[in-house]
């Protein structure tokens, strides 16, 4: 048994190792694609802007981005545009090399884009990768047959459930917006739909509450959830 759970941690090790991997070569070939690219537009300019295959002199210890960049435009006769956010120390040492090698060094070293207009080189901080949010899977199913209505809950927002038996059992399950953003959890393997709508809501405390459920926009009430503008209309009706 012990051997047994040693070769599982193991395995899933190597997996993860393997995904981190993967990972970390994908975003090494966008990093060079980048690179690829400012290397390809500095090239071109450097037929117009003979400053870029100029060798360079400079010597910098703590000296800030906008410094460093600012004193190879003027050494070199560069039009250089620098990002006011860029907030990265330089310390480098460089000797008898041209301003293209330079600013494709600090590009790779420091994430930078280098975009042109002309002759202008506008120097930027290349956006961070947004992560991508996969929205939660809410478990709910829903027997047309029996109306017969099931989930698997798990600080699920109130207002996401509605939403997911809404859509399975086609009918409009009315939630007030003030307890939209409320978490429930629970389990029901499959029961009539009022009942698992009941055994929700006393799981989950909502109280007197009740929710509006119909075929359409008002109908009969199961007891979670009021809508209390969809209940006035009821009542209006029958009067």
């Amino acid at each position: 048994m012990k051997n047994k759970n040693i070769r599982f941690l193991l395995a899933l090790l190597v997996c993860l190792i393997f995904s981190v991997g993967q990972r970390a070569a994908a975003q090494n070939d966008v990093a060079n694609d980048r690179l690829r690219v400012i290397d390809e537009r500095l090239r071109n300019l450097a037929v117009t802007v003979p400053g870029l295959n100029q060798k360079v002199q400079l010597s910098m210890s703590g000296a800030s981005a906008q410094e460093f960049l600012r004193a190879l435009a003027q050494s070199n006769n560069l039009n250089i545009n620098i990002d006011p956010n860029l907030s990265f120390k330089v310390y480098t040492n460089f000797r008898n090399e041209t301003a293209l090698n330079v600013l494709l060094f600090v590009a790779k070293e420091y994430d930078l884009d280098i975009n042109l207009i002309g002759s202008i080189m506008s120097i930027t901080k290349v956006p961070s990768a947004k992560a991508v949010i996969v929205p939660r899977d809410i478990r709910v199913s829903y027997n047309a047959t029996n109306d017969y209505l099931g989930f698997e809950l798990n600080n699920d927002s109130l207002g996401m459930v509605a939403r997911k038996i809404s859509q399975l059992s086609q009918k409009n399950v009315v939630v007030p917006i003030n307890l939209a953003s409320k978490k429930v959890s629970g389990f029901i393997a499959s029961a009539p739909f009022e009942v698992a709508l009941d055994k929700m809501a006393y799981a989950n405390e909502l109280g007197d509450h009740q929710i509006a459920v119909s075929h359409e926009p008002c109908g009969a009430l199961f007891p979670i959830l009021v809508d209390e503008k969809c209940s006035e209309e009821t009542t209006a009706d029958k009067v």
